[in-house]
């Protein structure tokens, strides 16, 4: 769901902000990384457009919805609108930027978590990669992914690897529920031969009707 409003006020300890919405007020949530990103602009009380889910849940003594992510953070003044954040005009400069260019490489890193009981100041270790290169007309021509074992050997504890369990648990069931549907989809050709060819019965009908 997508919200705006003016942020009326910040509380900083919980990483929530208080926002007015369509007469109402709102108690927005976010993680510690948002929080670190876009904690300075809040301190001008800009109007923020943000994507939130559509349930709010009991956090502490608030009830707050979680913010998906920003799109866009504004502040107007007398003189001119200033924009601190735009998502629209990132992906603008970023589409422009990668038209320029003939080989492009998309890059992912899963880094370490700080453990659930932090003991010893963490320091984040890349422990997985995924790499593809693509040419100028968006063909794959290379791509890899793979383990890195870490240094320190408190990097894979129990929750990296309790979100990695989950992570490979989601991509199963994606892959199943895709193998169903192309499943479903070929028993339907195979008891309706006229709909391989796009074609329904009764249109079949239709069209050989005078």
């Amino acid at each position: 769901m997508r919200i705006y409003g003016k942020i009326i006020e910040t509380i900083p300890e919980e990483r929530i902000v208080k926002i007015e919405y369509d007469g109402r007020l709102l108690y927005l949530y976010m993680t510690r990384k948002v929080f670190k990103d876009f904690g300075p602009y809040f301190y001008h009380n800009p109007y923020i457009f943000v994507d939130i889910d559509n349930q709010p849940r009991k956090y502490g003594k608030y009830f707050v919805y979680d913010i998906n992510y920003f799109v866009k953070v504004v502040e107007p003044t007398k003189r001119e609108r200033k924009i601190f954040y735009d998502i629209f005009t990132i992906k603008k400069g970023v589409k422009k930027l990668l038209d320029k260019i003939n080989y492009k490489m998309f890059l992912d890193l899963e880094f370490s978590l700080p453990a659930y009981y932090q003991s010893m100041p963490h320091v984040a270790e890349i422990v997985q990669y995924g790499i593809v290169i693509e040419d100028k007309d968006g063909n794959i021509v290379f791509e890899d992914s793979n383990l890195v074992n870490p240094k320190k050997k408190y990097s894979l504890n129990s929750k990296a690897l309790c979100i990695r369990r989950k992570q490979k648990h989601q991509a199963r069931k994606r892959k199943t529920a895709q193998k169903l549907r192309q499943a479903i989809g070929q028993k339907q050709i195979a008891k309706d031969p006229a709909r391989k060819g796009g074609l329904h019965p009764r249109r079949i009908f239709q069209q050989n009707t005078p």
